[in-house]
């Protein structure tokens, strides 16, 4: 299918504009959790089998690596539970960092790992970590029979059927938006704070979610190369590493095929064309909008939006923070507002009938 024209907007001046849409499915893991069968849960004395030092809780004592030595300052993927559930649905690997101890270095306690529960049939995730999506539920899309009926709010679906997730649901206004785009993602985030070092860890989960979903994780073949216009935190970027991305900054307006996604924040020289080429083509598209600025630096950051369905509205004052709803979606399953720090910015607004999913309002 051709790639839309553009859509012109209104609302800017001379430069605004939109582009989105894009049909690449993903499964991003759900929630924090530190959780997992414990050996000394099920009353049991009998000893598991013993450490291998590889990130997991191989001998279910509910401690990951622990009496393996490691470098200090060095990082880790990690796993509580079930080693054969990591990595699958909601079991998302978390992080966790060496520290030193009286001879060799040693692991800390693995955060930010996720856990299995109950499938839920209202998010679309594979819950149990079982490798399967929502068995069991009632069918949800629109054909089955049992749909269109009228939508319900913050549950990430269409029940309408209408293309339209959640509209007129939101209950603030939206600060970021995603949408997929040909065979592309886009997401459109209000504020650039989230590239912030001083929020040290508490922006870890929302970009391990962010460049997983960017970078089509649960695809065919996954994108492996993410460039930005500006560094990622540190622990960010070893994040990135452990899944499989190399992270390069300071691209200078330049990309190319072998880039997987990128993220800009602020103005930039790329060209709105050919950039709405590559995303319809497969890549993953992330712009920030900065904090204050007047409407001609809001139509600079716009720019590269032109031919995209997503973009900020340059006509109202700068929202303040912090986010005070997030909405389902890949990307913010299990995140709270302190991991999405959100100063001053602006609104995320999507072209009439986009389908945009809303990540996030202010109120």
């Amino acid at each position: 299918m051709p790639r839309p024209a553009a859509v012109p907007d209104v609302s800017i001046a001379l430069d605004g504009g939109t582009l989105q849409d894009a049909s690449r499915t993903d499964a991003m893991g759900a929630g924090p959790g530190d959780g997992g069968p414990r050996a000394d849960d099920a009353g049991s004395d009998a000893a598991g089998p013993p450490e291998a030092c590889d990130g997991l809780d191989d001998d279910g004592d509910g401690d990951v690596d622990e009496g393996c030595t490691c470098e200090p300052g060095a990082t880790q993927p990690c796993f509580l539970g079930a080693p054969a559930l990591a990595g699958v649905g909601a079991c998302v690997r978390g992080a966790q960092e060496c520290v030193s101890g009286f001879e060799f270095g040693a692991w800390c306690a693995c955060t930010g790992a996720g856990a299995p529960t109950d499938e839920r049939c209202d998010n679309a995730a594979d819950d149990d970590c079982d490798g399967v999506t929502d068995e069991g539920c009632a069918p949800t899309s629109c054909g089955s029979g049992d749909l269109p009926v009228p939508e319900v709010c913050r549950n990430g679906a269409d029940e309408d059927c209408d293309d339209r997730i959640d509209e007129d649901c939101e209950t603030g206004r939206v600060v970021g938006r995603a949408v997929p785009y040909g065979a592309g993602r886009i997401v459109v985030w209000g504020d650039e704070h989230v590239t912030f070092d001083s929020y040290g860890d508490a922006v870890r989960p929302f970009w391990s979610r962010m460049l997983a979903w960017l970078a089509c994780s649960d695809c065919a073949t996954p994108g492996t190369r993410v460039r930005t216009d500006r560094p990622l935190p540190a622990a960010v970027v070893g994040d990135a590493a452990a899944a499989g991305l190399t992270v390069e900054a300071g691209f200078g307006g330049r990309f190319d095929a072998s880039t997987d996604v990128l993220v800009l924040v602020g103005a930039t020289s790329v060209d709105p064309t050919a950039l709405a080429d590559w995303v319809w083509a497969g890549g993953g598209l992330m712009v920030m909008s900065v904090g204050f600025g007047d409407r001609l630096e809001c139509d600079g950051v716009n720019t590269p939006l032109f031919e995209l369905p997503l973009r900020f509205d340059c006509t109202d004052p700068n929202p303040w923070g912090p986010v005070s709803d997030l909405y389902p979606h890949p990307t913010t399953t299990g995140l709270s507002p302190d991991n999405t720090p959100f100063v001053n910015g602006r609104w995320v607004v999507e072209d009439m009938d986009t389908g945009s999913t809303v990540l996030a309002v202010v109120r």
